[in-house]
């Protein structure tokens, strides 16, 4: 039996997906990159971990996108 699906539900699925994937990192990740951080034996790689994290805080307390790849607040 078919079901009915309303396009507006869809459409609020998706928008909330897309909004939670740029404005929003894996837990997991940030767990390990926190992790990573203090063993981390490159002063510049150090650096880069606590930037990503740094920048990670400041998306999700000002809900804006970030780049998945670099970190970097769009």
């Amino acid at each position: 039996m078919p079901r009915s699906i309303h396009v507006a539900r869809i459409q609020e699925a998706v928008e909330s997906l897309l909004s939670q994937a740029v404005d929003r990192l894996a837990a997991d990740y940030l767990a390990a990159m926190e992790a990573a951080a203090p063993a981390e034996p490159s002063p510049m790689g150090r650096q880069v971990i606590e930037l990503l994290l740094e920048n990670s805080a400041y998306v999700q307390n000002q809900r804006i996108a970030t780049c998945q790849d670099t970190g970097m607040a769009m």
